[in-house]
């Protein structure tokens, strides 16, 4: 039994390879932004090529593709890593402003013992 080739006719192999691929939806995780704060993060396919750092307008939105992979599950593992980041860093920061609060909050009472106190 003899194997069929596939006819190309004038297409490049190259050139068919790229129209297969084309067919497939692009499988994306777009990424919102604000400044270097991310605000958003979603699953997203696209009939059309897409390339990282691209900005896709969605009902008025502005998204960056962030991730291009192959399935939905991988690109859902590498936007939550972005967003436990994201958390951890604004985590973070809101530690470093309570600790500055609370050491303003008890120089007044200090403040104010010792005033109360004639030190």
């Amino acid at each position: 039994m003899k194997k069929s080739v596939p006819k190309f006719g004038y297409m490049s192999i190259s050139s068919y390879v790229c129209s297969v691929i084309r067919d497939k939806d692009m499988k994306l995780g777009l990424v919102r932004m604000s400044g270097e704060r991310v605000i958003g993060v979603q699953y997203f396919e696209s009939k059309f090529s897409r390339e990282l750092g691209e900005i896709l307008r969605i009902n008025g939105v502005e998204w960056r593709v962030g991730v291009i992979a192959e399935d939905r599950n991988s690109i859902i593992k590498v936007l939550n890593e972005i967003v436990r980041i994201q958390n951890s860093i604004v985590r973070k920061k809101q530690r470093e402003l309570d600790r500055e609060i609370n050491n303003q909050i008890n120089q007044m009472f200090l403040d104010a013992y010792k005033s109360v106190m004639n030190y």
